[in-house]
């Protein structure tokens, strides 16, 4: 079970991740702790909402970029494993970029973290949806 201290820290991660602007950050940093477990649930939706949202970008961005040199370049020679391979090589250098971390263990690590996150708020979002479904069939 992941403590209070667990899920700051994890929060903290995804901060750092999300948000550019250093004030901005500093300042969700600093009032982490005083949210409630319901507004650091909210907060990490919001937080995961946004870092999808700027990788997305992002990965279209670059296989775009392996698109145009291709057909820039009739000699190259396209690899399926090229495209797939763009999505993790997005997350490495946002965590880098982000976090200054050039030490692949704390990347990875960092990473596990952020998947568990990531199933955290795939089953929060799912007990969301049926919650809303069970107060919509006791409204009508």
């Amino acid at each position: 079970m992941a403590t209070v201290s667990d899920l700051n820290q994890q929060l903290g991660y995804l901060v750092e991740l999300a948000i550019i602007s250093p004030k901005r950050r500093d300042l969700y940093l600093k009032a982490i702790p005083k949210l409630t477990v319901e507004e650091k649930l909210s907060f990490s939706l919001d937080l995961w909402h946004l870092l999808l949202m700027k990788m997305e970008g992002e990965v279209q961005q670059k296989m775009e970029e392996e698109i145009r040199e291709l057909a820039e370049n009739p000699d190259k020679v396209y690899y399926k494993k090229n495209f797939q391979k763009i999505p993790d090589e997005v997350l490495r250098g946002l965590i880098r970029e982000r976090m200054e971390i050039r030490d692949e263990d704390e990347i990875r690590r960092i990473r596990d973290v952020l998947k568990g996150l990531e199933s955290k708020l795939e089953i929060i979002t799912k007990s969301a949806s049926e919650a809303r479904e069970v107060i919509q069939s006791h409204v009508k």
